[in-house]
């Protein structure tokens, strides 16, 4: 918020996504990240196929059992990915490493 609020706001050569691997928290991090990246930025998006269903540490969880099974079973960083950054218009250079 702070990066937003400044004038003019600050932008960055790389940013690295690795945060709660859910749609809408993803999802918002690459809208911000969108807004401070400089043309011909590179973003790293972290476990693109990480799901609920796979994490050891998440999967037996009482809120991971409570979520509908396609939430568990989608690999929703890469819906991020396939859904909002590969049809957005400013980027084109996608890898895998």
């Amino acid at each position: 918020m702070k990066f937003l609020e400044q004038e003019p706001s600050p932008k960055f050569d790389f940013c690295y996504i690795d945060g709660a691997h859910n749609w809408n928290d993803t999802g918002y991090a690459f809208f911000l990240v969108d807004k401070l990246l400089n043309p011909g930025g590179l973003i790293l998006f972290d476990d693109l196929d990480w799901t609920y269903a796979k994490s050891p540490s998440q999967k037996d969880s009482p809120h991971v059992k409570r979520k509908p099974e396609e939430e568990k079973t989608t690999p929703q960083v890469r819906k991020v990915f396939e859904l909002l950054v590969k049809p957005h218009p400013s980027y084109h250079f996608f890898f895998r490493k």
